[in-house]
């Protein structure tokens, strides 16, 4: 239309209006006093921005716009070191102080466009920019499988929202001077499915790119307190929360019974072409108060529900809701990983005296759950741990108690005291408990309540959970998860850990400390939620402040992974304002001070047993001596992220 526009002499009008409502005047900020980039701007205005400056007749003036919106845009990439903003280290995409790909994919569908519009011109954004891109959208394909992303990152939509595919065919056409970025074709063909109709599609596999495989490793989002986990075609994920990311999003008619959605949240995927689209969530019947991995307070579906209020003058009517406790996140050393959290449950729903420490140890298709210091003083509901809850296509779906093979329904089975209890739910998942203490196992039509309109729903679920009891004083758990496997394989775990030579052998499980020992690795995680402490662990003698470890031996070396879980945006005790009955009282992340602070590094102090030294160039570690001839090792960390360290006797 430019050209009728300025036949008509209407053009400078419709630039100078465009201008005004894309919001371009923005790019004229300097740098250092650019606002945080917002994910709804790159999804909303981004195209109109650009728009406004292409309607433009060729002239310096034009050339100068161009010019500072390049410059504008790879500095809102960033990355962004604070929570507020959207591209973080570690490959999250937040929004409304979470991780929310739901936010991301809309964003990224703006944004990738432009990218590639702008590619292979004077006008491109950096190489630097375009890596914080493709990093996002690479991680966003680790935590799909490939389209649906877990409930824990669903925002106030749980079960909802998928992948899609067009951010990463721009990406793939603005990869740098090369063809085409491959690694950005092969994720968006594997996302299509083989349904290659697109010009995309045909382009990519013309020049010979296949989809992309399933990917077998172990990566951790700290920025989002999400642990990644996968192997063969199964993905696991699981996510806390802490006092800078809250517990989950609600607003009235989304996600009303969704408080535990970060509670020890462990969720296993398949691809979406198998049953029930790989999940074990279905909204109809779904019991909200036992998602699969977290310990919670069981409460009837009414006293569930969300009392959503307006909390401040920062936020809308929503809830969001944030503890006090920073201990959250994961680290890892190679494919295995390790992800803990102190929970502590929220004043507005009286469970203040409600608290457990929760650790999750990933080595391979094994996952080993502890849970300890399990407290409350809640006399009218139970404290459950959930194993699983999984939603039944067929209701013959058999689990296998066991030799014993289960297709009745309904069914219900309980079990007081049994050692070494193995059962295999519906969806090839093995789960073994040396020691089941009030273990309830059932197969039934469970009533619920819709998440959107509360509505009445019910559906068919096989369950299994722990059972702590009303008001538990420091009540413990144990279990071990064998992915994909069978009976026989089963067997063969079990009459292990019966054995002198375990698979895994819990070295600690208290307040101070989670430490596992994964044989066939002779790897070993340490969970350490307190300071200065000594531990059950050959190695660690003590360590300065919280922190995540993993290490794993060989004949006069150590390789070690190194995590602080706190991103440190603040300092010092929690600082929610207190109400005068002594409670936490609800205020809005948004009105929290340090929302736009950056991450400040600390430094991991430990103590380690004999005399080691640096192997190689390690500008994060450095090491010492004590008087007592034992090995002073302080690793710098920062962002969440793993350390590594490479130790030689």
């Amino acid at each position: 239309m430019k050209d009728v526009l300025k036949k008509n002499n209407r053009l400078d009008r419709t630039i100078q209006d465009m201008y005004w409502f894309s919001g371009q005047g923005r790019t004229h900020q300097l740098p250092h006093l650019l606002p945080s980039s917002n994910i709804d701007v790159f999804n909303t205005l981004l195209g109109g921005m650009l728009a406004t400056i292409l309607m433009m007749d060729d002239s310096p003036q034009k050339l100068l716009q161009m010019q500072q919106f390049t410059q504008w845009l790879s500095n809102n990439i960033g990355p962004e070191y604070s929570i507020e903003g959207t591209f973080k280290p570690g490959g999250a995409v937040t929004h409304h102080g979470t991780l929310y790909p739901a936010y991301a994919i809309d964003g990224l569908a703006g944004l990738t466009p432009v990218i590639y519009a702008l590619s292979n011109t004077s006008f491109s954004i950096t190489p630097k920019a375009y890596d914080v891109v493709k990093g996002s959208l690479m991680m966003m394909h680790q935590y799909t499988n490939p389209l649906y992303w877990p409930l824990s990152v669903s925002g106030r939509h749980p079960g909802e929202g998928k992948i899609a595919a067009e951010p990463y065919a721009y990406m793939a056409m603005a990869g740098g001077n090369k063809l085409f970025d491959t690694s950005m074709a092969a994720i968006y063909l594997q996302i299509l499915s083989g349904n290659y109709k697109t010009a995309f599609a045909k382009d990519f596999t013309a020049n010979g790119i296949s989809p992309a495989d399933f990917s077998s490793g172990h990566w951790d989002i700290n920025y989002g307190l999400l642990s990644i986990h996968r192997r063969d075609n199964w993905l696991l994920t699981v996510r806390g929360h802490n006092r800078y990311f809250v517990t989950h999003e609600s607003y009235p008619g989304a996600n009303m019974y969704g408080r535990y959605l970060t509670y020890g949240n462990l969720e296993l995927f398949y691809p979406n072409n198998t049953e029930n689209n790989g999940s074990y969530f279905k909204d109809e019947g779904w019991d909200w108060n036992n998602i699969p991995g977290t310990t919670t307070l069981h409460v009837p579906i009414e006293k569930l529900k969300a009392n959503i209020i307006n909390a401040d003058d920062f936020s809308g009517v929503e809830e969001m809701l944030l503890t006090d406790e920073v201990f959250a996140g994961g680290t890892h050393l190679g494919n295995q990983g390790i992800y803990a959290m102190k929970l502590h449950g929220s004043d507005k729903y009286d469970m203040g005296s409600f608290r457990a420490n929760k650790s999750w140890f990933m080595f391979d298709s094994l996952i080993v759950c502890l849970g300890s210091n399990i407290t409350n003083a809640i006399k009218d509901y139970s404290t459950q741990t959930t194993l699983f809850q999984n939603f039944l296509t067929d209701t013959l779906k058999p689990v296998q108690i066991l030799n014993k093979t289960i297709t009745d329904f309904p069914f219900e089975q309980k079990w007081t005291s049994f050692s070494h209890l193995f059962i295999a739910d519906n969806r090839k998942t093995g789960y073994y408990l040396p020691k089941a203490e009030n273990v309830r196992l059932t197969k039934t039509l469970q009533k619920s309540r819709n998440q959107k309109d509360s509505k009445n729903t019910e559906g068919a679920f096989a369950k299994l959970i722990i059972d702590h009891g009303n008001a538990p004083a420091n009540a413990s758990y144990e279990y071990a998860m064998l992915i994909n496997t069978d009976s026989n394989q089963m067997k063969q775990f079990v009459s292990s850990m019966s054995s002198a030579q375990p698979v895994y052998k819990i070295l600690q499980r208290d307040s101070l400390a989670h430490i596992v020992y994964y044989a066939p690795q002779q790897l070993t995680g340490c969970i350490l939620f307190a300071k200065e402490k000594p531990t059950n662990d050959s190695l660690i003698l003590s360590n300065n402040r919280p922190c995540l470890m993993m290490y794993q031996q060989a004949p006069n070396e150590i390789s070690l992974a190194v995590a602080d879980p706190d991103l440190g945006f603040y300092e010092g005790p929690d600082d929610t304002p207190l109400l005068p009955d002594g409670n936490r009282k609800e205020v809005s992340i948004y009105s929290k001070k340090w929302y736009a602070t950056e991450a400040k590094p600390s430094i991991v102090k430990l103590v380690l047993k004999g005399k080691w030294k640096l192997k190689g160039i390690n500008e994060s570690a450095a090491i010492t001596f004590d008087k007592k001839g034992n090995s002073i090792l302080q690793v710098r960390c920062k962002y969440g992220e793993a350390s590594q360290v490479k130790l030689l006797k």
